[in-house]
């Protein structure tokens, strides 16, 4: 991220071009067509035909689509592992897409484990030790050894110390350039149900149900929970957060949380 990708149109030169009056002349973005959204469909070889109803949609939506395989990608791109051999072939073939579709379950498309806390200590909470997430494909700004694996000791995404201390040991760029987004099963009969489910949505033309949503937020912690003076850790902060953001609307949301 923070990087101008290749084939970006702006409306206008962007704000930060030295010249940008002088760049103007042959700039001129109102005689340019904006491309189409892209996606890219990654799956596995024996789920690639269950999705092509789907692709051929999508495609009506005005996108355009692309697919990949697990095994075209496992031939063709190197690294130590499965997770590291696709992102590096997304970050060499998808630079220009803006979604990212992973179509398999995490057993048959393995999600990149982080560990938040360095070297996997957790401290005290061994729960959040390991974080299984598909983030780590939408960030293609730099290879795993600058960024997600800076250190070289293959915990990914470390940022905390044992104590909970911001203390980054990598450096994840969490600016995604993809938005990235799974349908966490293998099956070829389940896969075309959940992706007709997927169209049937959108030209569900009722606002209402669309808005609608349930928001749970626990404590994961209270303040001062073990005599250390550390503050608490309540998820209904978030939850407020995105209703007074507008993201999502308050007057439809149902709260699970206290207040």
């Amino acid at each position: 991220a923070r990087f101008i990708r290749k084939g970006t149109l702006y409306p206008d030169v962007p704000e930060h071009i030295y010249n940008k009056d002088e760049a103007r002349e042959w700039y001129r973005p109102s005689e340019r067509v904006l491309a189409n959204p892209r996606m890219l469909i990654l799956t596995t070889a024996a789920l690639k035909d269950s999705t092509s109803l789907y692709r051929q949609w999508r495609r009506h939506t005005g996108f355009d689509v692309g697919v990949v395989t697990k095994e075209d990608i496992l031939s063709s791109s190197g690294g130590d592992d499965t997770p590291q051999k696709i992102r590096n072939w997304l970050r060499g073939h998808a630079a220009d897409y803006d979604y990212l579709l992973i179509i398999g379950h995490h057993a048959n498309i393995p999600m990149r484990v982080l560990a938040p806390f360095n070297n996997g200590n957790a401290g005290w909470w061994p729960d959040l030790a390991d974080i299984p997430s598909d983030i780590y494909y939408g960030d293609l700004s730099k290879p795993d050894e600058e960024s997600w694996n800076l250190d070289g000791d293959s915990y990914y995404g470390e940022a905390l110390s044992a104590g909970g201390f911001v203390d980054p040991q990598d450096a994840p760029d969490l600016e995604m350039e993809l938005h990235v987004g799974r349908i966490n099963s293998s099956f070829a009969t389940t896969v075309p149900s959940i992706l007709e489910q997927t169209w049937l949505f959108e030209y569900d033309k009722n606002t209402t149900y669309k808005e609608t949503s349930v928001l749970a937020g626990g404590i994961l912690w209270y303040p001062n929970e073990n005599g250390g003076g550390y503050p608490g850790y309540d998820g209904a902060h978030y939850m407020e957060f995105i209703m007074s953001n507008g993201i999502i609307k308050e007057s439809r949301a149902t709260t699970l949380y206290e207040k």
